[in-house]
């Protein structure tokens, strides 16, 4: 098989990746917002997250009982960053089956798909870049 075509199916393979990983990171985060169970919880540390492309932003930890009554320590997906602070009370939700997996509604932060929408369009973007540098180069080089 020649070069330029292994470089282009490779970097096509990498888009793809990136495409399905968007993809499921984004059905989880809408399941987990329409399915989780809500109980009150509360900010207990924030830990810097630094972006290259603005302002940095802050992922709580954040402390709350799940409806067994199990207390419960856990960070909100990726994509839910926000200003906040520590003792802000805000909205858990939780997956039942894994009481770790959680977003926040509260504090300034918000429990709807927006950012996950924001985040899968990026990713989105992303794989679309890696495709078009894919068949460049493969142009290039054929």
């Amino acid at each position: 098989m020649p070069i330029p075509l292994v470089v282009l199916i490779s970097l096509l393979a990498v888009a793809a990746v990136v495409a399905a990983t968007a993809v499921v990171r984004y059905r989880a985060a809408t399941v987990l917002l329409r399915t989780g169970r809500r109980v009150p919880g509360e900010i207990i540390e924030t830990q810097r997250v630094r972006r290259d492309d603005g302002p940095d932003a802050f992922s709580p930890v954040v402390r709350f009982r799940t409806v067994t009554d199990h207390e419960v320590i856990a960070r909100p997906g990726r994509w839910q960053t926000a200003s906040a602070v520590s003792g802000s009370r805000l909205t858990v939700v939780y997956d039942e089956s894994r009481p770790t997996r959680i977003a926040v509604d509260g504090a300034g932060f918000v429990a709807t798909d927006t950012r996950a929408l924001m985040r899968l369009g990026v990713q989105f973007a992303a794989a679309a870049a890696i495709a078009a540098v894919a068949t460049a180069v493969f142009i290039a080089i054929r």
